[in-house]
């Protein structure tokens, strides 16, 4: 028995008829009675009889053609099972994490929409750095995007490479100070500040996961003498906390980027003045001896003409 006789004697039920039901399935009219008759000879049993009003079941034709529905139905499920399954293994997918940057949550949306026609997974999942490295490590993610200080560089970079994923360098950048517009210190005209000036205020923070940079924290407390600190883990929590207290926030703020994707026009950005400052860098990471699917290479390089101003200098 084969599927295509099921089909045959479906037809056969249905317009009670094997010359209408030959014409509806493009063969012979001698191809569908034979076939019928060798399906009738398999089972041993007749199914179907000619009368004046045409051709109709025998009492076993008719179970036979209940089940034959049945069978039917359970073949074309499992049809459409097949099909959604290569659909899924054909299926291009990208999957980021992001350490809390806010260009590159809005670069991901234009991403999105000039990908949308293929029909991909996308996920954004915006964690703390510590987070992004594991998400890589684990495979939820094949890019990983992160800012990281020069302090501790050589510690970063091990714990990066002691999880599988390698690091590569988008941008090199100078801290910055960012405060909301209710802050005093925003009245300054110039666009640099001291450390000092900022004895009073409380530094705001992203609370870390992990040993490593919950110590880089404390290093940048320590180097800079911070009495007051505020720690926080969400990219919109910081501009609320920026705009309603005199907190302030180190980190990078790359103009280039902000330049497209407007930040918020109640927080004003300073430039650290102060000597022996540390840097900060913008990198990605993913893991090491995997290639980057095509959408990931492209969302790389979405990122690397929106931080440089020389996209080959890095």
């Amino acid at each position: 028995m084969k599927i295509e006789q099921l089909k045959q004697a479906m037809e056969i039920y249905r317009t009670k008829s094997i010359n209408k039901a030959a014409h509806n399935l493009f063969i012979a009219q001698s191809t569908l009675s034979s076939s019928m008759q060798a399906l009738e000879k398999e089972f041993g049993r007749e199914i179907f009889v000619r009368t004046q009003k045409g051709v109709e079941t025998t009492a076993f034709g008719t179970e036979f053609i209940h089940l034959c529905a049945k069978m039917l139905d359970t073949y074309h499920e499992m049809q459409a099972l097949a099909e959604e399954s290569k659909m899924k293994m054909n299926r291009q997918k990208f999957h980021i994490s992001v350490h809390y940057l806010d260009f590159a949550i809005r670069l991901f949306y234009e991403f999105y929409n000039s990908h949308k026609h293929l029909n991909a997974d996308f996920q954004y999942h915006e964690c703390s750095r510590s987070c992004v490295i594991d998400h890589i490590a684990d495979g939820i993610s094949e890019l990983g995007v992160l800012t990281l200080p020069s302090l501790r560089k050589t510690h970063w970079l091990e714990l990066i490479h002691a999880n599988g994923s390698e690091y590569f360098t988008l941008s090199v950048e100078e801290p910055k100070i960012l405060v909301g517009t209710k802050n005093p210190i925003a009245q300054k005209e110039d666009d640099g500040i001291y450390m000092k000036e900022l004895a009073e205020n409380s530094m705001i923070l992203y609370e870390e996961e992990g040993e490593l940079f919950q110590s880089i924290n404390r290093s940048i407390i320590e180097k800079y003498q911070i009495k007051n600190y505020i720690r926080l883990n969400g990219r919109g929590s910081l501009k609320e906390m920026l705009k309603e207290t005199d907190g302030y926030h180190l980190g990078t703020f790359n103009e280039r980027a902000y330049a497209k994707y407007h930040y918020d026009d109640c927080i004003k950005v300073y430039r650290l003045l102060d000597e022996d400052r540390h840097h900060y860098e913008i990198g990605y990471i993913k893991k090491i001896g995997v290639p980057l699917s095509e959408l990931g290479e492209s969302y790389v390089c979405m990122l690397r003409e929106l931080l440089q101003e020389d996209p080959k200098q890095v």
